[in-house]
């Protein structure tokens, strides 16, 4: 999906278009999903910085069965699409 951001490139939706969309919808809303902040729980920070398209974060919270849960995410597009 996103090469159709690029520039001169014909708008085609297609079905492994289709197929991402669909799983990205699938990871946003079902299990794991953002947990609410525990202030008495250690906190993990991951980042993926060695793109040079874009990068992102998440803050974590580690759980007592050792599970790591999303606090909360972002991220940032380097370019300009």
């Amino acid at each position: 999906m996103r090469l159709l951001l690029k520039n001169d490139v014909e708008y085609n939706w297609t079905q492994e278009c289709q197929a991402e969309l669909d799983y990205l919808k699938r990871c946003l809303t079902s299990d794991p999903i953002l947990q609410p902040l525990d202030p008495n729980k250690p906190m993990v920070i991951m980042c993926d910085a060695a793109s040079r398209i874009g990068f992102g974060w998440q803050l974590c919270q580690q759980h007592s069965d050792g599970s790591l849960r999303v606090v909360c995410h972002g991220g940032q597009s380097l370019t300009p699409a």
